[in-house]
Parts: structure tokens; C-alpha cells; sequence
């Protein structure tokens, strides 16, 4: 990753995405949005549950337009914390003010 996670005011900024609701627990996270721009209209629904310190999964839904055309998509994923050590990839710099754009 070459910069840090937009914040929500990016991401309105950037998407058209405005967060309508978040909801977190000790090991979950959910956000709700709505979306309208020129591409999409519609809702996203993220989930995300964490199993301890070395796995999540979770899934997003999508219900709108996209490009005209009616749209109802379900994503799913999952991931697993490999190592403390990423070789050659250094961590990100966050006090570099070109990242923040």
C-alpha cells in the first residue's frame, strides 16, 4: 500500500460514498453506505469478524446501479496473518505529506 486508508471524508470525496451507519464490537466491524455517483447508485453493506489475532473474514453487499444496470452483489473474503517479517516491503511512512493527497 502506497498511502494510508482514506478517511471518510476522502472517501465522499473521492467515491461519492457517504457513511450511513458503523458498528463495531470487540471483534467485529460493519459499516453501511450509500452511494451516488456517475457509475453507481446504492447500498454497500461491509462486515468484517475477527477470529483472534491471525484471522478475519467477511463479505460486502452491494444492491443499486452500476452503469445503468440493476446490480445485487455479495463478495466474501478471508485472510490469515503469515508473518511479522514482509522481506523487503517497508512499512508505510506516514509523516511523508505526499502520502496524505
Amino acid at each position: 500500500m502506497d498511502r494510508p486508508p482514506m478517511t471518510p471524508q476522502q472517501r465522499e470525496e473521492q467515491t461519492g460514498c457517504i457513511e450511513q451507519h458503523r458498528q463495531t464490537t470487540a471483534d467485529t466491524a460493519s459499516i453501511d453506505m450509500v452511494c451516488s455517483n456517475e457509475r453507481m447508485q446504492g447500498t454497500i453493506h461491509l462486515e468484517v469478524t475477527y477470529t483472534g489475532m491471525t484471522h478475519y473474514q467477511g463479505s460486502s453487499t452491494l444492491v443499486g446501479t452500476v452503469l445503468g444496470r440493476p446490480t445485487n452483489a455479495v463478495t466474501t473474503f478471508s485472510g490469515d496473518f503469515v508473518s511479522a517479517d514482509c522481506g523487503s516491503v517497508k512499512p508505510l511512512d506516514r509523516s511523508n505529506p505526499a502520502l496524505a493527497k
